[in-house]
């Protein structure tokens, strides 16, 4: 019954180690990994009407980031900032921008385009 009370209360306290931490360092010492990563679309507006086929896709992320705009890999100059052409169709077009990091992490985007020719 001993072994039984010695084993539980060693994992009760390798738990407690694992929720808390062992401390050792505060924000002030703590060194970031990695930034977060980030997705902002900045042209064309979601929603927006436009009337010409081809239409350019821009905005901002990691400096290090990957982005594709519907599959495509745009341009990323290093402030982190990206481009890239789409082609539409006639009517309503899903435009999807996706950005993700070495780490395996994902952020995206989807607006709508109305292109009326």
């Amino acid at each position: 019954m001993k072994k039984i009370y010695t084993a539980l209360l060693s994992v009760m306290v390798l738990a407690l180690i694992l929720t808390t931490g062992c401390g050792g360092s505060t924000e002030e010492t703590a060194v970031p990994t990695h930034e977060t990563l980030f997705l902002e679309v900045t042209k064309p507006a979601d929603e927006a009407t436009v009337d010409v086929p081809l239409v350019v896709v821009s905005g901002k992320t990691l400096v290090d980031a990957v982005v594709s705009i519907n599959g495509e890999i745009a341009y990323t100059d290093y402030q982190g900032i990206f481009t890239g052409e789409t082609e539409l169709e006639a009517g309503p077009n899903v435009i999807e921008v996706v950005a993700s990091d070495f780490h395996g992490n994902e952020k995206a985007e989807i607006i709508t385009l109305f292109y009326i020719p």
